[in-house]
């Protein structure tokens, strides 16, 4: 008797520990998005992926791209903004170089900004309707198309979006303006002469180039810059000057109105 009372409670543990499990699965099934495309390269779909959420785009189309050198997929933004499709890119500083980047193409028909942080943008993301997330490692480029070997996920969740989203927005607010951009040494990613980044010349930027009033300010300091100053490298905020003077700020020593 005693051993069939053992054997019973041995049971009774196992089917606890199973239904444990299961509760367990379940849970992370539920939290996994209920739609889920995977695409791998070389010539794996990846960036006809990318193409068809950007051509079914109905509202707004969010992007960190690190490398963007992908003309097909350039040419599926501007038809999205031509049909009325709010675009927002951030970029990374040294891959916009390379004169095959696409980034100084697309400044003339949306709105550009590149990263401004003390390391590379190394994102590889974009928000589509704020419901749609498409990203991996696959960058916008020929080299990830056609010799990296990637990943690239496309995510219908507007829970993920949402944060997804939000650190976009974190992004954008951070970073510089495109037209403090210039003349500096090719990309990594995709080898080639001259192109265009930030923060290379030495000079301060005109007032034309930096939007008349427009100064940045940061998440700590109590002072304004110009676009491109070396005291922007962490975080870059931008402000217009008399609302910067109006907080209290003061025109930091490189400021020359």
């Amino acid at each position: 008797m005693a051993e069939n009372s053992h054997l019973e409670v041995d049971v009774r543990k196992l089917f606890t520990i199973v239904v444990l499990a299961v509760l367990a699965v379940q849970s992370v099934q539920a939290a996994v998005p209920a739609q889920a495309q995977v695409f791998f390269s070389p010539n794996g779909g990846c960036r006809d992926a990318v193409l068809r959420q950007i051509r079914a785009a109905r509202k707004s189309v969010d992007i960190a791209i690190y490398s963007f050198t992908a003309g097909q997929i350039a040419a599926a933004l501007d038809s999205a903004v031509d049909r009325g499709v709010q675009v927002r890119l951030v970029a990374d500083k040294t891959q916009s170089a390379g004169t095959n980047s696409v980034i100084h193409s697309l400044v003339q028909a949306l709105p550009v900004r590149i990263g401004a942080g003390s390391g590379i943008m190394h994102n590889k993301f974009a928000v589509i309707d704020d419901s749609v997330t498409v990203t991996g490692s696959y960058n916008w480029s020929d080299n990830a198309e056609l010799r990296n070997d990637e990943n690239l996920l496309v995510l219908s969740s507007p829970a993920l979006a949402d944060l997804y989203k939000a650190r976009f927005e974190i992004l954008w607010t951070y970073s510089l303006p495109e037209s403090t951009m210039t003349r500096a040494a090719p990309a990594e990613d995709e080898a080639a002469p001259s192109a265009l980044v930030p923060g290379a010349s030495t000079s301060a930027p005109t007032a034309a180039a930096t939007g008349g009033d427009q100064v940045y300010v940061t998440k700590s300091g109590k002072r304004f810059h110009r676009a491109g100053c070396g005291s922007l490298s962490r975080s870059c905020i931008p402000i217009s000057r008399a609302e910067a003077v109006s907080r209290g700020y003061t025109s930091c020593s490189n400021y020359k109105p």
